[in-house]
Parts: structure tokens; C-alpha cells; sequence
């Protein structure tokens, strides 16, 4: 974040021009015959007036604040857990003003003109800590040394007590003296993008320090309803404050942000964005971050009180062609307060859920002014009431709770600290990380879960199968087909080679990242669908009755026989189908199928139930892998058309990414 503007109400200085602030500040704290005294004897009151309110709010910039200074050598480096705090900090330290040590309260500020140095402490005895439902901060300070801190001032007021608050402009403004400018310049620094933040301040008298802490000490130790007391102890000083300024600070997007966001919208991912700023920032992010497009038509829904007003504007974006909808804070509480049930043709539905239905068809919807219960709330309602899951981003305190509201929660460490990448699900050092984790890892994940998922279920399937054809065999007696300890052995050896699939793609990263679309394919064609489920079960049941009347017509006659052949083909069989249902890595899979077998061999002595002479016996072992490619003919047959004669998406850019890869290589 950078500081780019301060308003002082008169005039507007760009914080690209530190030489300019530099000079000013120079001219305003100088005892020589320099520049500020020529301009006293000319008697010029309008500039002495407009430094006087520019070193005014320097030192509100100053003071009020909860940033630490942290000595690193001969460094100092600051933190906080506002961002934006820090970059008017950094900004101060640039024309000369130095956040130079705080020590318990004591905060010692430095200013510095030429060569020139001179420290002013101030001592913090009120801190009223900024939270999302008050949206202001507070801080009563003394100045303990008034001697030298009046001697860099040539002209203004100043007590020893002073209250300095800052705030949003829809809570500043009514605390001051009127102000006629304030909104519109905040309005303005608004629409370019810029976060805004008023300054005032009230000098204090002793007396009325005094009366002030008096009554802040007894709301602090009391012990019924404290905070009520310190709140109103907190109204009762922000009253008649003089306005000082107002700060405009660019918050720039990380890299990548604008790329992501057409990203997600080609896998036909809604990308909703809630956020604190006023509208008229919100707005000018999302069109910089491409989240509105030029050609995007918007409605605005603000200071909407009641359920009528909410009701015609949503049936204004039913009716018309509007793709994307504004929404501010006030409004949108005044739709989760009044949900009542109101009229529909069909059925009747709530205010809110007829907002979901109409925002879910939108291409984006910005919220503006949303509180972190606002923000959670809305996660919730989504989350209940649309069908999709719901994941949320953010990078900062008031993001927290909407990411453990959510389906999925994601973090990003950012320089408003950790808390939400501590609280989240996934923890990203950048917004356009969520690509690689979605698009990437996400759809590998879920593909071979799915593919792991349906092997399991076939391989419960094939023995159920071939239990049941047993049992008819043996006039229904209760007789395992896999006697004594062979179903754990067969369980534990055909889930050795499972362990590759984890490493199994079927697109390589390049390919999935570029190609969205191939992540709304695999949503739209579930692998984990009733559809695959019953084709999986159908194919396992196939495959179980082959091998199972194959054996039965061999005339197996010893039950024990009978299970060792039933356990080496359904093994064996089961290798088979891990290797089909591979698309790449085929050579890690068959290591791990011969280690799967070594171990078997290796510890066959150790099995009773096994009969070695039929392992050693060459007959077997043809008739063995005879019966497992027959029964392995259904499944080969539908890969084959699936891969050849109509391939999916994945298949066809894999296809054209090797052509492309040997087409580069032959040239060279």
C-alpha cells in the first residue's frame, strides 16, 4: 500500500512530490529568515493558515496510529497489523518526520529539517482501538515535552492534551464541525481507486482531560456492562472535532490478479467480491481487476432501509438486462434482517432467497461496506442455499470469519499479517496461487480419489460376486470363498500399487492452468457420478462372474484350490485394472506391482493356505493369465473407444501439446 494524496480541504498535495512536502514542512518548522517568516511579514495569512492545517494533520499521521518501530541494526522497521498504517508511517519518514522509538506509551516522533534534529515525545494515556462495526480510531495524547514542541511552531494553537480520531467519512464527518468539502473530495479519491480515511482532532483543555479520564478510569473497572460505558465515555469526547484532512492511500493488486479472475470465469466460477471499502472503491477495483468488464452493465443497490425499496430494485435486475450488481453494507443488512416470507406465483420464498436466486444468475456481484458478519453471513447463506460449494479468499483480520464459514477457506499471508492464512483451510503467499490449487492440484486430487474410490468399491464388488457364485456352488453353506486369512492378504496386496495412483495425472500442469475449461469439464462430467458408479459396478460384476464360472467349469474340486485360484486371479486382475485406468506414469505403477508381488512370494511360506504347486505350475499360470485378459476384454474395449474414437477434452490438448512439443524439437 502507498499513500498517494492528502486533502486538506483547500488544497490537494500528491505524495509523489516529497521534495515539495520537504520544502513546506522545512519553511513551517524553520526559527531562520527563511521562506515561512518572509511570507508572516507579508502578511500572506492564506498560505501561513493552509501550513498551519498541513503540519496539523502531519502530526495527527503521526500519533495516530498502532504501529511499533522495530530497530533492526542500524534500520528501523515498522510493524502493525494495518497495512495501511504503515504506508502513511513509511510516507511521514521520507519528508522527515520519524516514527523514532515507543516504549510502553511513550512515543517519540522525530523531526528532522536539513541537519537538524529534534525529538517530540508524546505520551498515549487513551487508545480507543478501531473495530469494522464503529469504523473510526481514537487516541488521546499528552505532549510531554510542550516546551520544544512549541518552539517548532511558529504559529497555531496547541494544548498539552489532544484527540486525534480517524475514521471512515460516513462516521468522521458527523463528529466534526461542518465540513462541506469532506464527502465530495472522499467521493472523488474514491472513484480513482483510492482507500480514504478522514483525520480530526480536539485540543483539550487540562480540566477537560482530567473530567474525560476520570470518567474513562470508572467505565474501565467497572464490572457491569463495560464496554457500553466505555463506548458512551468514547461518544462523550468525539464531539465539535476540528477536520483536519484527508488521506487517500492506493492499495495496487498483486500480480496475476486480473489473469486469475478471467481464469476462474472460464472454469465458470462465480467470483463474488466483499469488501470494506466505499462504493465508489469497490467499484474502481473490480473494473481495474477486470471483475467488471467495460461492457458489463451494473446496478447499484445503496442506503436501501426497507424490504419495499429492496423488493422493486430486485425485480428491476429480474426484469432487465443487467449482468452484475453493486450492493453496500446497509442494504444488504436490511436483507438478512427482513426475510420474511413474501408473495411468489409458484411458491412463496424469503427476500433473501429470492436475492440468491437472482445474484447466483449474475456474472459478479461487489459488496461495499460489508462487515466481517456480513461477510460471514452471506458465506452461509450461500453455502445453504445454492447448490454449489462456496470458497472463500482473504487476506486479512476481518476476513476470518467468512473463511471458516465457508466450504472452502482460503488464506493469503499478506502484510495485513496471518491471521487469515491461520484460519484457513489453505494458506496461499499469493491471490494467483488459488490457479495452481484448483486447477492443478484441486482436479488431480479429485481425479485420482475418484479413480482410488471406484477400484475399491470394484474390488468389493468382484468378491461379493464371486462369493455369491461359491456359495451357490456349495449348496449355501456359510464358507468364506477366501478362507481363513486371505482376505486381509488380498486387501493388503493389491493396495501397495494404489499408492502411485497419488501421483497420477492426466494433463500435465501447463495444460490444466492454461485450459479452465478442462476444470468445468471434469464438474460437469463427475467422476464420482451415479453414472460411474453403476458402469464401475457393472464392469467389477462382469469381471467377477467370468472368473468365477471359469473356475467352476475347470472342475476345482478342493475348496482350498478353488480360493487360491479365486485370490491369484482376482489379484492379479486387480493389477490389470490399476494399469488400464493409468494415463502417464505406467512405469512407477508396474514397480509398484512387482514389489507387490515380490513381497507376496517373499512371504508365501508364511501362508498356510496357499498351494505352492500351483504357482510352479506352467498350465496354471497360462490358464491364469488367460482367464484375467478375458475378463479384462469389457473394460479394455470401452478405454479404447473412450481414448480413440471419442476422446475427451484433456485427451485432445494432451494430444496437441506432444505434436506441438515434437514439431519444436524437429526444427531445431
Amino acid at each position: 500500500m502507498t499513500l498517494k494524496k492528502l486533502h486538506l480541504g483547500t488544497v490537494c498535495f500528491s505524495t509523489s512530490s516529497i521534495e515539495d512536502f520537504k520544502f513546506l514542512l522545512k519553511s513551517y518548522l524553520s526559527h531562520s529568515k527563511g521562506e515561512f517568516n518572509n511570507l508572516v511579514k507579508s502578511g500572506n495569512t492564506k498560505i501561513i493558515i493552509g501550513m498551519n492545517m498541513m503540519f496539523e494533520l502531519l502530526e495527527a499521521l503521526s500519533i495516530c496510529h498502532l504501529v511499533t518501530p522495530v530497530l533492526d541494526g542500524d534500520n528501523i522497521t515498522f510493524q502493525a497489523s494495518s497495512a495501511e498504517e504503515v504506508a502513511m508511517v513509511q510516507f511521514l519518514e521520507k519528508i522527515g518526520i520519524q516514527l523514532y522509538s515507543k516504549i510502553d506509551n511513550i512515543v517519540s516522533i522525530k523531526y528532522t529539517i536539513d541537519d537538524v534534529s529534534v525529538i517530540v515525545k508524546y505520551k498515549i494515556h487513551v487508545v480507543f482501538s478501531f473495530s469494522s462495526e464503529l469504523k473510526r480510531m481514537g487516541i488521546v495524547a499528552q505532549r510531554i515535552d510542550f516546551f520544544e514542541f512549541t518552539k517548532l511552531n511558529i504559529s497555531g494553537k496547541f494544548n498539552e492534551y489532544v484527540f486525534f480520531i480517524k475514521g471512515a467519512d460516513s462516521v468522521i464527518i458527523p463528529l466534526c464541525k461542518k465540513s462541506p468539502w469532506a464527502l465530495e473530495e472522499s467521493d472523488n479519491m474514491a472513484r480513482e481507486g483510492l482507500r480514504t480515511l478522514l483525520f480530526a482532532k480536539k485540543e483539550l483543555q487540562t480540566e477537560e482531560f482530567e473530567e474525560f479520564y476520570k470518567r474513562y478510569s470508572d467505565a474501565k473497572i467497572s464490572i457491569y456492562n463495560r464496554g457500553e460505558k466505555l463506548l458512551k465515555v468514547q461518544n462523550g469526547i468525539e464531539v465539535n472535532c476540528d477536520l483536519l484532512g484527508l488521506s487517500g492511500i492506493e492499495d495496487k493488486l498483486q500480480e496475476g490478479v486480473r489473469e486469475t479472475i478471467e481464469k476462474l470465469r472460464g472454469a465458470e466460477i462465480k467470483v463474488w467480491m466483499l469488501t470494506g471499502d466505499k462504493i465508489h472503491t469497490a467499484i474502481s477495483i473490480a473494473k481495474s481487476s477486470k471483475l467488471i468488464s467495460r461492457i458489463d452493465k451494473y446496478k447499484v443497490i445503496e442506503n436501501c432501509v426497507n424490504k419495499e425499496e429492496i423488493l422493486k430494485v430486485l425485480n428491476e435486475i429480474e426484469k432487465k438486462s443487467f449482468n452484475s450488481l453493486v450492493i453496500d453494507g446497509t442494504s444488504i443488512g436490511t436483507i438478512l434482517k427482513h426475510s420474511e416470507r413474501i408473495f411468489n406465483s409458484k411458491n412463496r420464498i424469503t427476500i433473501l432467497d429470492k436475492f440468491i436466486s437472482i445474484t447466483t444468475k449474475l456474472s459478479t456481484v461487489i459488496g461495499c461496506r460489508f462487515t466481517p458478519t456480513q461477510k460471514a453471513m452471506i458465506a452461509r447463506v450461500m453455502k445453504k442455499g445454492d447448490k454449489g460449494a462456496v470458497c472463500c479468499i482473504g487476506d486479512g483480520g476481518n476476513d476470518v470469519s467468512m473463511i471458516t464459514e465457508a466450504n472452502v477457506g482460503i488464506g493469503i499471508e499478506g502484510k495485513e499479517g496471518n491471521q487469515a492464512a491461520l484460519a484457513a483451510d489453505f494458506s496461499l503467499k499469493s491471490f494467483k496461487g488459488v490457479i495452481d490449487l484448483l486447477f492443478v492440484h484441486g482436479r488431480r486430487c479429485y481425479h485420482n480419489s475418484s479413480l482410488i474410490a471406484h477400484l475399491a468399491v470394484q474390488r468389493g464388488t468382484k468378491i461379493t460376486v464371486m462369493q455369491a457364485i461359491f456359495s451357490a456352488l456349495i449348496s449355501s453353506y456359510p464358507i468364506s470363498v477366501l478362507q481363513k486369512n486371505m482376505s486381509i492378504y488380498f486387501i493388503t496386496f493389491t493396495s501397495i500399487p494404489l499408492f502411485a495412483l497419488f501421483g497420477c495425472y492426466d494433463v500435465i500442469p501447463r495444460i490444466s492452468k492454461n485450459y479452465p475449461e478442462l476444470y468445468h469439464e471434469m464438474k460437469i462430467n463427475r467422476l464420482c457420478s451415479l453414472k460411474e458408479f453403476v458402469f464401475n459396478n457393472l464392469i467389477a460384476y462382469i469381471t467377477g462372474v467370468i472368473i468365477s464360472l471359469y473356475f467352476a467349469v475347470s472342475k476345482v474340486n478342493e475348496r482350498s484350490l478353488f480360493s487360491v485360484c479365486i485370490f491369484l486371479s482376482s489379484m492379479i486382475n486387480e493389477y490389470f485394472m490399476i494399469l488400464i485406468v493409468q494415463v502417464n506414469r505406467f512405469g512407477i505403477t508396474f514397480i509398484f506391482i512387482i514389489v507387490s508381488l515380490f513381497l507376496f512370494f517373499a512371504l508365501n511360506s508364511k501362508f498356510p493356505e496357499f498351494e505352492v504347486r500351483l504357482m510352479l505350475d506352467k498350465d496354471f499360470i497360462g490358464k491364469l493369465l488367460l482367464i484375467n485378459i478375458l475378463a479384462m476384454l469389457p473394460k479394455l474395449i470401452i478405454k479404447t473407444a473412450q481414448v480413440y474414437l471419442k476422446p475427451s477434452s484433456h485427451i485432445k490438448l494432451s494430444r496437441k501439446e506432444n505434436a506441438n512439443l515434437i514439431n519444436s524439437t524437429n526444427k531445431f
